[in-house]
């Protein structure tokens, strides 16, 4: 059976199929009116009748009136339907059913690969006994049940409420959203075998777009009940509500789910019937063969998909037999005159590309999805943080409990791209980022995000060295050759810091081409300039700022460097050059070195044979003077560029350097320089005037510091001295009077000295003298 696409007989057919209904009355259990299946079944011959089966139907009770079908305000939607013609499933469905739950009691088996039949335009879903059960790790039980089944969406954590908390998503699933929509009306066509054991369902669950579980509601329409299984029930319909409390103001309020039984007024099995529903802006409306039979008050305004799913419930039966549920179209139609609210992202012209994916942090319990949701990793905030998962202890039967010492490595965050991209950087933004944020990662590309799929390595071990430990972002950037036409990406976490809870954490991610970090400088900027020979075109025009000026050599020979002196120690993450042209190609070398002495290639291009005007180096190293070294020009060109950038952040220098205090208690000194902000210097009494410092080992350039109080209670008043012989001290920050109460606080200097005191004057309260980590940075 062939059924067409939209009908252009549309409105006239419809009118001319309604049967006329002034007022059904509805008894107080919400029956439906006896319309046996064969009074309507004629309807469904016609293939010109792809309309609502929809009868006009009023309850005087409830004073609530579903108007004709009326094609100037309804608009069918073929790329939201699906027919279900030809011999398989068409792509807008994810052919599995909650794959990232497993199935079964073993580890590493996700979800339910359905099996069904698409013959003769009839989609059929076949509970067969010889399948393994449903594994609810949650409940550590499999209870049950046999899960079939097939989703208009996919996405990590859809419909993990609450019920399953503690327990983390086993399997990644890729992004789709081909059926996801807000409002319309939407019917099923739809026939059940007689027989126990099986519970199918029609359902929509919230989509996740925003907001961890707050977008979780969950409306089946229904769930079908068989009076062999549930004579209670005595082949009612149910209708459920569950996940979002706040999707359903009706709800009484100790009751966070809601269902209602609807009696189906006969067996409604073994023939074909229809269901509907209208999901509208503050309500919706169910029906059943064409019958209006229930109205009520919603709050849903986000995206749901459509599940069609048939749980086989046949533990302890003998020979339980399959059993079928057929589906012979899914149709749905958008109102005219109703807002969707979604609004589909598009993809950046330019720079960071992040907003066009979705993000997974993998491994994370329902509760932790919840928390710390993973679209705050492309939310353009670089402060909210997202936290790995964690399940603290096993619920497998047969196995004892356990504590982990942290979240399990290597453990991965997923971005599924809404279409095919190009990039080659990922920026990575972390808050206390030494205690908390990953240090080894790899940077993968798949093909189709399947997490059993290849996943091809563009960066490998790469080292991110974090220099902070404040509430203050800090970034890194990870470089790479382009990646082209891709869709899938994943950053591969393999060694982290991890917090107190056990937990490594991420603020945010960016991704593009060549884009440069928001927390990452040109360090080379206007600092000192030199070169082995320049001619008017002098060697700090090549770090002012101006791609319009640019240094020369001053001869034509090979061989011609130029290098800049940053000014003190940094942790480079890599350089920029850029030339004066993108037709000729240069062969060069990039050096650095801490000395002006000693100096280490971390850039060989003397094989070079790009002609773009500018190219990017991706290093890392530590270093205070950066080099070029041009070791072949093109033709008779002298050597020349118009602008060298560096990227990098400044070198803690007091970092594990030998601390003294003048008084201490079992938090010794020695904790305020050690690089975590978990431990702590403390005086050993509550008086004014306590100092700490400590001691660089020799003189050098100091270009500032920066302090960590235990908290943001302040103010603390201080002052930051320093000293070349730990006698004659000068102040080089006066916070005597401060006000601040920012648990971080930074102070800009330079000086030339081996010691640095902090002199606390005054402390908040009755607090005593106590520094998380201080910091300086120089050369």
């Amino acid at each position: 059976m062939q059924k067409s696409a939209q009908s252009r007989k549309f409105f006239a057919s419809v009118m001319a199929m309604i049967i006329a209904v002034g007022c059904i009355a509805f008894s107080q259990s919400f029956g439906v009116p006896a319309v046996k299946a064969q009074e309507i079944s004629g309807r469904y011959k016609d293939p010109a009748l792809q309309v609502p089966n929809v009868i006009v139907a009023e309850t005087q009770a409830a004073g609530v009136r579903f108007n004709a079908f009326d094609p100037t305000v309804w608009d069918f939607s073929e790329a939201l339907s699906d027919e279900f013609n030809g011999s398989t499933l068409s792509d807008k469905w994810h052919q599995a059913y909650m794959d990232w739950w497993p199935i079964q009691q073993n580890e590493g088996v996700g979800g339910s690969i359905p099996t069904y039949t698409v013959n003769n335009g009839v989609l059929t879903l076949i509970a067969d006994p010889s399948r393994p059960f449903w594994w609810d790790r949650g409940l550590a039980k499999h209870d049950g049940y046999r899960g079939v089944g097939i989703m208009g969406g996919a996405k990590d954590y859809v419909n993990n409420g609450p019920q399953i908390d503690g327990v983390p998503i086993q399997k990644h699933v890729p992004y789709m959203d081909a059926l996801a929509t807000t409002y319309g009306f939407f019917e099923v066509r739809t026939k059940i075998d007689r027989g126990a054991t099986i519970i199918p369902a029609i359902w929509f669950v919230g989509f996740h777009d925003k907001g961890g579980n707050s977008q979780n509601a969950e409306i089946d329409i229904p769930e079908f009940f068989n009076a062999e299984d549930y004579p209670q029930h005595n082949n009612k319909l149910g209708i459920w509500h569950i996940k979002d409390p706040n999707a359903f103001p009706e709800r009484p309020s100790s009751q966070t789910d809601i269902s209602m039984y609807l009696n189906a007024g006969e067996d409604y099995r073994d023939d074909w019937h229809t269901i509907g529903m209208e999901w509208a802006p503050g309500y919706v409306r169910y029906f059943f063969d064409g019958h209006l039979i229930r109205e009520h008050a919603v709050n849903i305004n986000y995206r749901m998909i459509p599940i069609f799913s048939i749980n086989h419930r046949a533990e302890g039966v003998l020979n339980p037999p399959k059993l079928n549920f057929n589906i012979d179209y899914y149709r749905v139609w958008k109102n005219r005159n109703v807002t969707d609210p979604y609004k589909a992202p598009t993809l950046p012209a330019t720079g960071n590309i992040a907003s066009y994916a979705k993000f997974s942090m993998f491994g994370q319990t329902s509760g932790q999805f919840n928390a710390t949701p993973p679209e705050r990793l492309n939310d353009g905030d670089l402060i909210s943080s997202v936290y790995s998962g964690l399940q603290l202890n096993s619920p497998l039967p047969g196995r004892p409990a356990v504590t982990l010492e942290h979240t399990p490595l290597p453990a991965y965050i997923y971005a599924d791209f809404h279409g095919s991209v190009n990039y080659n950087t990922v920026n990575l933004y972390a808050t206390m980022a030494q205690s908390q944020a990953p240090t080894l990662v790899d940077i993968e590309t798949s093909a189709t995000g399947e997490e059993d799929s290849v996943w091809t390595p563009v960066a490998q071990n790469v080292r991110l060295n974090w220099w902070t430990n404040s509430n203050l972002a800090e970034g890194m950037a990870i470089r790479f050759p382009d990646v082209t036409n891709n869709k899938h990406m994943r950053i591969v976490v393999k060694e982290s810091n991890f917090n107190a809870n056990k937990k490594f954490a991420v603020s945010e991610i960016e991704v593009g081409q060549n884009i440069p970090l928001q927390t990452e400088q040109n360090i080379a900027l206007n600092k000192t300039a030199t070169a082995i020979s320049q001619n008017s075109h002098t060697s700090a025009m090549a770090v002012d700022g101006n791609a319009a000026t640019w240094w020369s050599a001053g001869n034509g020979n090979a061989n011609n460097w130029w290098q800049v002196d940053l000014g003190r120690s940094y942790n480079l993450s890599g350089s920029e050059l850029e030339f004066l042209d993108n037709t000729r190609i240069w062969k060069y070398k990039v050096e650095v070195s801490s000395d002006n002495t000693n100096w280490t290639m971390v850039m060989d291009q003397t094989a070079n044979t790009s002609s773009e005007q500018t190219q990017t180096h991706h290093y890392s190293a530590a270093a205070r003077y950066v080099r070029v070294t041009v070791t072949e020009t093109p033709g008779t060109a002298w050597t020349a560029f118009s602008e060298f950038r560096v990227f990098g952040t400044p070198v803690n220098i007091a970092l594990n350097k030998t601390a003294s205090a003048i008084s201490q208690n079992t938090n010794t000194a020695q904790r305020a320089n050690d690089g975590d902000t978990g431990t702590w210097w403390s005086a050993g009494n509550g008086n004014n005037n306590n100092w700490w410092k400590v001691d660089l080992g020799s003189n050098l350039n100091l270009a500032g510091s920066e302090i960590v109080w235990p908290d943001g209670s302040g103010p603390w008043k201080y002052k930051v001295e320093v000293s070349t012989n730990n006698s004659i001290w000068t102040t080089v920050a006066d916070n005597t009077a401060n006000n601040s109460t920012a648990q971080t606080q930074t102070h800009s200097f330079t000086a030339n000295a081996r010691y640095v005191r902090v002199y606390v004057t005054d402390t908040p309260g009755t607090a005593w003298t106590a520094i998380k980590e201080f910091r300086v940075f120089g050369q």
